[in-house]
């Protein structure tokens, strides 16, 4: 595009992904981003919420009828700050990046804004990674998209999560079924300042954990299971729950029986979490109840109808504890 600006012939060297860092757009703004392509990039279009802004609001800028293609992120949506991302992105086509959306809350600055974007009618193919990476607090809404000839057909999620959300079943075509969440970084569910955030994980949800993985639940896990419609958490590497998602073929020996951490979920009065109608694969343990409560009050957590199977052990369990300086101080209450 453009003839041969560098002056250099037929391109030497040839352009890579990440090539120039990205094209930030913060509040205030107004319009649209539409009919452009975005290349080579490494954070490709970035939708910012600044921890600085001047103008600090719910960000609902719309981007459409794009073209996203060879970058490291195709579309970023970052959250610095209290407030949202709530853009419409519609009618674009995300191809042969690394990921095609990334969705990422910054670790640094006190935050709780969250990415709810709306995606419509996008195409997304041929990612080298993954097509979507939620990578801290994001709930999309999915309508009438198209998933298909990924090299891992799944959503990546990661990062610190301090609002509410879904991880809603979306449909791929490459395997023809529901994508599973692929815990591509630890997941940390904060008690956030605002509310105790809910993650709702629908029945039949598919969860592969990458090694070494952990969700930390400090908020509450609303499963939607049933008894005949269990949800999942397994390794990466299990082709047995919605196929070779890792692209790497059968495994090449026995999967190790903690092959990832465990699910935290940590408890105190007032507030617990159910657990139930749960198989569990390959985790070094399938749960772990953290309880921290005062002398003479116990956890309420409730788990049933869970199956921990291959796994170094189904369950841990941790009286809380706090740290003041150098100074540890032991939990009181019981599990």
């Amino acid at each position: 595009m453009g003839g041969d600006t560098n002056g250099t012939p037929n391109p030497n060297p040839a352009p890579n992904r990440g090539d120039w860092k990205g094209l930030y757009l913060a509040n205030p703004l107004s319009g649209a981003f539409a009919y452009s392509t975005i290349q080579y990039g490494d954070d490709g279009l970035t939708l910012l919420q600044h921890k600085n802004n001047p103008a600090p609001t719910n960000l609902a800028f719309n981007v459409s009828h794009n073209t996203f293609q060879f970058n490291r992120n195709g579309l970023t949506l970052k959250i610095g700050s209290d407030f949202d991302i709530l853009s419409d992105i519609a009618d674009n086509i995300f191809v042969s990046n690394d990921y095609g959306i990334h969705t990422l809350t910054e670790t640094a600055v006190p935050h709780c804004g969250t990415a709810n974007p709306d995606l419509l009618r996008n195409n997304f193919s041929q990612h080298s990674e993954f097509p979507l990476y939620l990578q801290g607090s994001s709930n999309p809404a999915y309508v009438d998209n198209n998933f298909w000839s990924n090299t891992h057909p799944a959503i990546a999620v990661g990062g610190i999560w301090c609002r509410d959300a879904t991880w809603t079943k979306v449909y791929d075509n490459t395997f023809a079924q529901d994508m599973p969440y692929v815990v591509k970084t630890d997941v940390t569910q904060e008690d956030g300042g605002f509310i105790t955030p809910i993650l709702i994980l629908p029945d039949n949800l598919i969860v592969k954990f990458m090694d070494g993985r952990y969700i930390y639940a400090y908020g509450y896990l609303d499963m939607l299971s049933t008894p005949s419609n269990e949800i999942i958490f397994t390794s990466y590497q299990d082709d047995a729950f919605a196929g070779d998602i890792n692209a790497n073929g059968p495994p090449a020996g026995a999967i190790s029986r903690s092959a990832w951490k465990s699910v935290w979920l940590f408890d105190r009065p007032g507030k617990n979490n159910r657990v139930h109608d749960l198989k569990v694969y390959y985790a070094t343990a399938g749960l772990t109840l953290y309880y921290d409560g005062p002398e003479n009050t116990q956890t309420a957590t409730i788990v049933e109808s869970v199956e921990v199977d291959r796994s170094h052990s189904a369950m841990a369990f941790v009286i809380g504890w706090r740290q003041v300086g150098s100074t540890i101080y032991a939990g009181k209450g019981n599990i």
